[in-house]
Order: C-alpha cells, then structure tokens, then sequence
C-alpha cells in the first residue's frame, strides 16, 4: 500500500520530494539493537510471545518506510540511485524488496490470488530471520525459533 500510494502520486509533486532513504538506514539499524535487546530479555525471561510481537511492531514500520522511498524511487525512475544507497545489512533486503514490488506493479491487475505475493512474504521472513526470529512447521503446528540476531 504505501508502495503504491509513493510511486503513483510522486508524479504529481510541484516541489522536489525528500527522499526518506536516511530514515530507511536508521530504523533498520534501530531494529537491530531493538531485536538483539528484545532477544537478551528472551533468554531471560523465556517468553517468546514478546519478540515475536517486537518483531512485528519494528519490521511493520520498517517495511512502511521503506515501501515509501522505494515508490517514490520507481516513480522518479530513480533506480540507478538506489544502487548507491548503502544500508549496511538492509541493503539485501532493499534491492530484493525493490525488484518484487517492481515485478508485482507489472503485473497488476493480473494476479492472480495470494501466491503471487509469497515471495514478497519469502523475503519479509528472510529478514526476520536475520534479526532472529524463524519459524518451524511440524504437524503439531508452527514454532516460532529464536536466536542471536545474524546481523
């Protein structure tokens, strides 16, 4: 939403937007710290309801965030600017984030049910992962795995 919304108005901006590409570095370092704090009190306390709602509060603004300069980026036709971004861990995530949400633009309205935004799913896990927290299915359900942060 916030993808879509950044790419389609930009086109209409009298003045020069502000890209938001300082903001996108300093909560993906802030949600490392967040996470690797959350995670000590894990350890502690054993209770992993807390990070895994921890890790949805943080990613959520991360992902709001960064879905806003990268449909301001698409918009502008800025993606050689993007290459130039540096986000220490989150840069991976950024480009993976910025070719799926390009491909999914191309392809709307033809989707064609949920499938087609599971790598968009695929990539939003990997980046959970990387700050700690991972998921295992079983036939009795899914656990939620937790461990020091990759990055």
């Amino acid at each position: 939403m916030e993808y879509i919304a950044d790419r389609l108005a930009i086109a209409s901006f009298t003045e020069t937007p502000t890209l938001r590409n300082e903001d996108v570095r300093n909560l993906s370092q802030s949600i490392v710290k967040t996470m690797g704090e959350t995670i000590d009190e894990y350890f502690m306390d054993g209770n992993s309801y807390k990070v895994f709602i921890k890790i949805q509060e943080e990613s959520n603004l991360l992902l709001n965030i960064t879905g806003n300069l990268l449909g301001q980026v698409h918009g502008l036709k800025l993606q050689k600017y993007l290459d130039q971004m540096q986000m220490e861990y989150f840069t991976l995530y950024l480009v993976r984030l910025s070719d799926e949400l390009e491909y999914l633009y191309t392809r709307y309205p033809d989707w064609t049910g949920v499938r087609d935004l599971l790598t968009l799913a695929k990539i939003i896990l990997d980046l959970w992962e990387a700050l700690g927290v991972s998921f295992d299915a079983d036939q009795e359900g899914v656990n939620i795995i937790i461990s020091k942060p990759l990055v």
